[in-house]
């Protein structure tokens, strides 16, 4: 146990001193089992040749934090990239099915001649078909927990979808942060469900008429309505606090623009949420 502390106070001294930092703690957890032979060194040769045992302990110990010094910050989670082309799409159904971590939604440039690029953790998987001229795609990324040989490492999903065709959306996702920008596409319908998270929404600029419905859990939610885009919001009473912008009057849980029924481009949204906090802009 000394040379334990020994080691740990050099590590420490190090860190304070800059040479080392913070994910070195991150890498060096991952050699956990080395105290495990340490420990079974002491019980086989600990009485009979100590020298020989505090020989093997500052060997193993001493190699244990040097590679977990000159790798930390060097390795990260392996990463699976998904694409697909457009084809002969004049629309699309999208599903995004996410665990738990960091989730990304965006748009890809209009130039683009896909209808997704994706990237994320290595159980990502992309499924998709045809079906009269309507792409059905389905992205899934379930993530994964505490790897007690690897540590945490958060889950990460990326994912750009095409601006040229119309969309419709559905993203279903577990204890997530992170941001959905639809402001650039044409997505027509949306269906969010997710559990606790923190989340950023941007909702489309330019798609005609959009129809979402959120379901949240105890989650905290920003909703971005973009200026030029009339709306319709409808709010549970499960909600613990709700903030709407002045520019939707109502109460009660009911809000609508001015210029709703005569404006080109308009969401008609509707929250259902627990203890939620969600601000609308």
């Amino acid at each position: 146990m000394g040379l334990v502390l020994l080691f740990l106070g050099v590590l420490f001294l190090l860190q304070n001193l800059g040479v080392v930092g913070w994910d070195v703690w991150g890498t060096l957890w991952r050699f956990w089992p080395v105290l495990l032979i340490v420990i079974g060194l002491g019980l086989i040769w600990g009485r009979r040749s100590p020298w020989l045992m505090f020989g093997l302990s500052v060997a193993l110990l001493a190699g244990a934090v040097l590679v977990a010094i000159f790798t930390a910050g060097t390795t990260g989670p392996a990463t699976t990239s998904f694409k697909q082309s457009l084809s002969r799409m004049d629309s699309a159904r999208v599903e995004v099915r996410f665990g738990a971590g960091e989730l990304s939604v965006g748009s890809l440039p209009e130039s683009s001649v896909n209808l997704v690029e994706a990237t994320g953790s290595p159980d990502l998987k992309g499924e998709f078909r045809l079906r009269d001229h309507t792409g059905v795609l389905t992205l899934e990324a379930p993530g994964r927990g505490w790897n007690w040989f690897g540590g945490g490492r958060e889950i990460r999903l990326d994912a750009e979808l095409s601006r040229r065709i119309p969309i419709e959306l559905a993203v279903r996702t577990g204890a997530s942060h992170g941001r959905i920008d639809l402001s650039d596409l044409k997505v027509t319908s949306l269906t969010m469900e997710v559990g606790a998270s923190t989340l950023d929404l941007r909702l489309p600029s330019r798609a005609g008429v959009t129809e979402a419905a959120l379901k949240a859990g105890a989650s905290h939610l920003t909703v971005v309505v973009p200026q030029g885009v009339a709306a319709r919001i409808a709010v549970a009473s499960g909600v613990s606090s709700v903030t709407v912008a002045p520019r939707f009057p109502g109460s009660g849980g009911r809000y609508q623009s001015a210029d709703y029924a005569t404006a080109a481009n308009r969401v008609d949204l509707s929250i259902e949420a627990g203890a939620s906090t969600i601000d609308i802009r």
